[in-house]
């Protein structure tokens, strides 16, 4: 057997008010919510189509409020743990810390909006997670839908000043400031705004298998 590899998937609790802020306008507090409910389980099943049984999945979440809700949502064999370090960078800083020191040899960090994501991608980052390699799915808007790497890289999500549009291009070149191999998968959307809801609506519309959870929300919702 390979190297123990895990995907840990960055999620809030799927709370009205408290997930997928930027689409309340569009959706309102309730439905926004409920989208991001669908979008994890989506993930959560991508991560273990990637996965194909070797391997582990979990949650990290903000607080132990989220994981306390959380638990009661996802199934039971994903694992679910709370940063309680505020922002998105220090909580990926410290899900990458800490699966390593649970003894995963591959740690891959993906978000929890980014429901169609070909799995094929997250089997491309890991056969390229070796030694002091790190691997970067980048968004259309300037982010990344994925990070992985084989050894704790704690500047990597220290930033004074964050530029939400530029911080996978500035996350690779302080990686490789720093020595590391940069592998770069394919760019890939994210579901933050509106325009990204109606990407999303539009791929489901030819694909609908490819985020079922997701499609069935949106289908019984009238967005379809």
């Amino acid at each position: 057997m390979g190297a123990r590899r895990v995907v840990g998937i960055m999620a809030k609790a799927p709370l009205a008010g408290h997930a997928k802020t930027r689409l309340i306008p569009v959706l309102g507090a309730d439905r926004a919510a409920r989208l991001q409910r669908q979008m994890l389980l989506d993930t959560i099943d991508l991560a273990a189509a990637a996965l194909q049984g070797q391997g582990a999945i979990s949650i990290v979440c903000p607080t132990a409020a989220d994981r306390a809700v959380l638990q009661c949502l996802v199934p039971a064999e994903v694992g679910i743990v709370a940063h309680d370090r505020g922002d998105l960078m220090r909580g990926l800083d410290y899900g990458l810390s800490y699966h390593l020191d649970q003894g995963y040899e591959q740690v891959v960090l993906l978000d929890g909006d980014s429901p169609t994501l070909p799995a094929r991608y997250v089997r491309s980052a890991f056969d390229q997670l070796t030694g002091d390699a790190i691997v970067l799915g980048p968004t259309f808007d300037g982010g990344y839908y994925l990070i992985g790497a084989c050894r704790p890289r704690p500047a990597l999500f220290d930033w004074q000043h964050l530029d939400s549009a530029k911080i996978c291009r500035q996350t690779h070149e302080l990686a490789e400031l720093l020595g590391a191999r940069v592998a770069l998968l394919p760019p890939w959307y994210d579901v933050d705004t509106a325009e990204d809801l109606d990407r999303l609506m539009n791929e489901l519309r030819s694909y609908p298998s490819r985020a079922p959870h997701t499609c069935r929300f949106l289908e019984q919702d009238g967005r379809q």
